[in-house]
């Protein structure tokens, strides 16, 4: 459950963060859609790995500063969530 919160901290956060950036940006980058394979049996974990590690290069390269350590803390979330969804993907082999 805790792990749980964390990454709905990190979603948050991460919105709440890139949004500005977003929005001040001359030009947003194009979002690259993420096709489902044939056969493919989780393609939301899949498309929700994109979109983190997208969103965590956007923290790290176009924030405007580290808003007192939460954007920091928000990568670092970011990372967990990646790697729980990395986990769920491994169990679901088993």
């Amino acid at each position: 459950m805790k792990k749980l919160q964390h990454v709905l901290v990190a979603v948050t956060l991460l919105f709440a963060l890139t949004l500005p950036v977003s929005l001040l940006a001359q030009q947003a980058p194009a979002v690259v859609p993420v096709p489902a394979k044939k056969g493919e049996h989780h393609p939301v974990i899949y498309k929700s790995i994109h979109e983190l590690e997208r969103v965590k290069q956007q923290l790290e390269t176009e924030a405007a500063h580290d808003f007192e350590g939460h954007r920091k803390e928000a990568i670092a979330h970011i990372d967990q969530a990646i790697e729980q969804l990395h986990k769920a993907l491994e169990a679901d082999k088993h």
